[in-house]
């Protein structure tokens, strides 16, 4: 026989001799890391090398802040007629449950302030007028992490709106120029003063809360 068909027979006799090549363990660390709520596919590190805290949006309760005024007169101690506007709201106090839920890789993180801005049009004028943004004080909310295949567990942050700075705006004197309809934005803040993002970790996450004119 050939050397060379010799070998060949040789190798392939060892093959079957020896069976299969074993096949390798699956790696335990992606079950240990969805275990561990520790960054996975969602979640994209910041250019410093951190990873960024990312949480989905649910929805609020209540949807939002209605306004009612309510036009009276009074007479002054000196007989002259004086238009009176109330302003009231609902609810009251105007505070609303924002419901989150942390995005699929997102790490345990904490909730440490709330930054709001209000948005609203002034009939007339072109360019929409801005109020903040201002911190509002909150209760620090620990966040757990999640898993990254899937949304962590929702909670729920309690904000309260402070309307009466809009109250000037819906109960301008001049009735051509007052507000019917403003918007509260909500950026929310981690311990260190950073933004939190939404799932998308380029775009910070920022909530709308209507606030309506009945």
């Amino acid at each position: 026989m050939r050397p060379v068909l010799l070998l060949a027979t040789l190798s392939a006799l060892a093959a079957v001799a020896c069976g299969p090549a074993p096949t390798p363990a699956p790696s335990a660390e992606p079950e240990q890391r969805r275990k561990a709520g520790q960054p996975g596919p969602a979640v994209t590190a910041r250019p410093d090398g951190s990873v960024p805290y990312a949480m989905e949006w649910k929805r609020n309760l209540p949807e939002r802040v209605t306004i009612t005024l309510k036009e009276s007169t009074e007479t002054s101690e000196a007989g002259v007629p004086v238009k009176k506007v109330d302003f009231t709201y609902s609810p009251s106090p105007p505070d609303i449950m924002v419901e989150l839920a942390p995005a699929p890789g997102t790490p345990s993180f904490e909730i440490a302030a709330v930054e709001l801005t209000w948005t609203f049009n002034v009939p007339g004028d072109q360019d929409a007028t801005k109020i903040g943004p201002e911190k509002l004080p909150i209760a620090p909310v620990k966040v757990t992490g999640a898993p990254s295949d899937q949304p962590g567990p929702s909670f729920r942050v309690q904000v309260p709106l402070g309307v009466m700075s809009l109250k000037p705006h819906f109960t301008n004197a001049d009735a051509s120029k007052r507000v019917s309809q403003a918007y509260a934005q909500l950026r929310f803040l981690d311990d260190k003063g950073r933004g939190i993002f939404g799932r998308n970790t380029a775009v910070e996450l920022k909530v709308p809360i209507p606030v309506v004119l009945l």
